[in-house]
């Protein structure tokens, strides 16, 4: 079973749905191919990158050389002395606001100092690229190096070498600002902490006849999206257009709006069709605001596209993560007691840092249940680019601490670490430790396949080139569970007198083939073929605002249950109008919506969409929008509960050469509970890819640093796995446990792919060579060091 092919197998039970109709879903469980298939893989698909208007200027941004330093001057003469430069700016260019999430802490533009290699100082607007290019060489800036901090644990002391914000409870913040942390803290460099206690933390530990403590660290890495950002804008008078690369183009509406007070919101119109991948790095303004700055001063279009090196210094990456686990168990195995701390690196600038450490203090017990736990973030100033979201807000990171924790404790019981994962396992209809009721799922069966489907694999015979004495084969396995959060959506669903129907999205396909599911779910909802709804994505001006995108496994569920709700007023409306006709029951509830038609089943008599939008038009309806009905549906889910839990687990096959330390990834299986798997082969590409990105995390990827510089910015230098560091064999088990807040049953799986692959890989290792990991990467250098630790000469 091929990951390359994506054949992989999928077995998926019975989830006993009720739906419209017969009772069985005619378009949701198929496997219908992308929509956009066919114009992505002849290159018809336009996205960002490719878009040149005529009379674009090619803009660049000047950054900082200095991971800490004062700004003597930035002089820009020589730049605009240039021919072909059309514009430049600096801060006394850009609006006095700053760019933040939650605490407004980074400027348009540094002023004054700088607090990162790779922070924007000014840009340049030019005729051409090479004319911008030499424009920025052209840009003096005086620095005056200030000591930089760019080490975690120094940051994060009571006494720490550099503060990075002299005056941080001074920055404005939103109105969820309140996280900030009092003045007197001991931290200068802290940027919050968040904490959580339930239970008698102190008591359990008392009598918990074992502890086992340990630190886990996990070093930063990039995106890595194909498209890096870029973004084509252009002011004319008071409105402004801007095309980009990004995950929430509303967000982007907003948050410019803010930035720029000479702005109307609805002066500001964000289109995003579609983006190259985004996985966590295109949540919040990077390039948006500098390339309005300077499209304002001319005209013309402008164009802004990062360098593949600027995206690991000017754009943000994964944070580094450093966790200290201590927990109390029972001799027969009961995990009673956690204290969890976990520090996360900032970098110079707030991007998501608060938003990571709210969800790593609800979401690091998900999977297991204990009586007492306590959990403690803090998110740290650094003088080192900006991080942010990474497909699960840290929780693959936090994830990856956890289970390697689970098989610490299960190695000093001597108890078999899946038997101690199932003994203190969470199943449906439990509690967890922040008062969530599980849903309907099968946890313990999602927890136990993927390592019982690896049994009956025949390694002598399956994997010979591994038969030698330099080569040695282990076997992991590793669980976890994603929570999806509070949030809002709104959906528009247009038909048209041909019985067209179409769904206005307000977040972009990022490539997780979000267009086909909402295709197949409005296909569903009027029984009509998928080849008669068409779909607007990410375009601010056409679609209703969508604060959530495609952003912490949302999509599906909030998405979903918008459309759902716009659909069941359209069929209300059109069934009410049916049932004033002549030949048709005056009572709507005895009319149903299928085929293109409302069907009378008492009389046989059916109506077409088209004749009952003539007749809506001549009845006035108030659903009607000029020559299509027009309904807009709204999700908003407030509850203190999460909306549910989606349960993964993966088991691998590695083989480790102890000669080189080169781990090499033979086998993986991946399962998960999806509730209901609207697309099945899209949810096992969505899980195979999760498991070949959780793959790059665990043994390849690592941003290098030299003191605050990054010096591996590239795809030579930083290691991103090539198809051939990928599996051969992968196999994806689907199960399917119908969810009642889901749509059509459903849960999501945008980000648990990559949950468990780290820790299930680390755990291989250590069976195969004897030695422990608490560190990623696992590169080779480290498992020599390890190697030669454990076993010295």
């Amino acid at each position: 079973m091929s990951m390359h092919e994506q054949t992989a197998e999928s077995e998926r039970t019975e989830h006993g749905a009720e739906a419209s109709g017969d009772g069985e879903f005619r378009q949701i469980g198929n496997s219908m191919p992308r929509t956009d298939a066919r114009e992505k893989l002849t290159g018809e698909t336009v996205y960002t990158m490719d878009a040149y208007p005529e009379d674009v200027l090619h803009a660049k941004l000047v950054t900082s050389e200095h991971a800490h330093a004062l700004l003597a001057e930035v002089d820009t003469a020589g730049a605009e002395a240039m021919d072909g430069v059309v514009a430049v700016s600096t801060a006394a260019d850009a609006p006095d606001t700053r760019i933040g999430e939650f605490v407004f802490d980074e400027p348009i533009f540094a002023h004054d100092k700088v607090r990162y290699v790779g922070e924007p100082i000014a840009i340049v607007a030019a005729e051409s690229e090479r004319v911008a290019d030499a424009a920025v060489d052209m840009v003096d800036v005086e620095y005056e190096p200030q000591e930089p901090v760019v080490d975690l644990r120094a940051a994060g002391g009571t006494d720490p070498p550099v503060v990075v914000h002299e005056n941080l409870r001074e920055y404005g913040t939103s109105e969820e600002g309140f996280h900030l942390d009092d003045p007197d803290s001991e931290c200068a460099n802290l940027l919050t902490t968040v904490t959580e206690e339930t239970g008698d933390l102190e008591t359990a530990f008392e009598d918990a006849d074992l502890i086992v403590e340990d630190e886990y660290e996990v070093n930063p890495l990039q995106h890595c999206s194909m498209e890096a950002h870029v973004a084509v804008g252009h002011v004319d008078g008071n409105s402004a257009t801007i095309r980009t690369s990004h995950q929430m183009p509303h967000v982007i509406k907003d948050e410019l709006s803010r930035l720029f007070p000479s702005f109307e919101s609805d002066d500001i119109v964000v289109n995003t069709p579609y983006a190259g991948g985004a996985f966590g790095g295109k949540e919040t303004p990077i390039v948006e605001p500098r390339l309005l700055t300077v499209a304002r001063r001319t005209d013309r279009p402008v164009r802004l596209a990062l360098s593949r090196h600027q995206q690991y210094t000017t754009s943000p990456s994964r944070p580094e993560f450093r966790v200290r686990l201590k927990d109390g168990v029972t001799e027969n195995g009961d995990l009673v007691a956690r204290d969890i701390t976990i520090d996360i690196s900032v970098g110079g600038y707030d991007v998501e840092a608060f938003n990571i450490a709210t969800a790593l203090s609800v979401s690091v017990l998900g999977s297991y249940d204990a009586s007492a736990v306590r959990r403690t973030t803090r998110a740290i100033y650094t003088n080192r680019p900006p991080y942010g979201a990474f497909r699960g807000f840290g929780l693959a990171e936090v994830n990856f601490a956890a289970e390697r924790h689970m098989d610490r404790v299960a190695d000093a019981l001597d108890i078999d670490p899946l038997e101690y994962r199932a003994r203190n396992l969470l199943r449906a209809g439990d509690r967890n430790v922040n008062g969530d009721s599980l849903h309907p799922c099968q946890n313990e069966a999602v927890l136990r396949v993927s390592i019982d489907s690896l049994d009956d694999v025949a390694v002598d015979t399956e994997y010979p080139e591994y038969a030698t004495d330099e080569w040695e084969i282990g076997v992991g396995h590793a669980y976890g569970n994603k929570s999806v959060p509070q949030g809002e959506t709104n959906v528009r669903i247009d038909l048209a007198p041909s019985g067209e129907l179409t769904a206005r999205i307000g977040a972009p396909d990022v490539g997780q083939g979000s267009n086909t599911a909402i295709t197949q779910m409005v296909a569903e909802e009027f029984d009509t073929p998928a080849e008669r709804v068409a779909i607007i994505a990410g375009d601010t001006d056409e679609t209703e605002r969508d604060m959530q995108g495609p952003s912490g496994s949302r999509f599906t569920p909030f998405t979903g249950n918008a459309l759902r709700k716009a659909a069941e007023t359209l069929r209300d409306e059109l069934t009410s109008i049916a049932s004033t006709m002549s030949g048709l029951s005056s009572d709507p509830a005895s009319l149903r919506l299928g085929h293109g038609s409302v069907i009378d089943d008492e009389s046989g008599v059916s109506v077409s969409l088209q004749t009952l939008i003539e007749h809506g038009k001549a009845d006035d309806s108030p659903l009607f929008d000029g020559d299509v009905f027009s309904v807009v549906g709204r999700y908003e889910y407030t509850d203190e509960e999460h909306i549910y839990w989606v349960p993964v687990s993966q088991a691998v096959l590695v083989a480790c050469n102890t000669l080189t330390g080169k781990i090499e990834v033979l086998r993986v299986s991946t399962a998960a509970d999806v509730g209901t798997a609207i697309n099945p082969r899209a949810v096992e590409q969505q899980l195979e890819g999760g498991a070949g990105q959780g793959i790059g995390g665990a043994v390849f990827e690592e941003i290098v640093y030299d003191g605050g510089r990054v010096v591996n910015g590239n795809f030579k230098q930083y290691r991103v796995p090539k198809a051939t560091d990928l599996p051969y064999d992968s196999e994806t088990i689907i199960f399917e446990s119908f969810d009642t807040e889901g749509p059509f049953g459903a849960k999501s799986v945008g980000e648990v792919g990559v949950f468990p692959t780290a820790p299930a890989i680390a755990a291989a290792v250590e069976d195969a060579l004897g030695i422990e990991f608490a560190v990623l990467p696992m590169t080779p250098e480290r498992v020599m060091e390890r190697l030669t630790d454990d076993h010295p000469t």
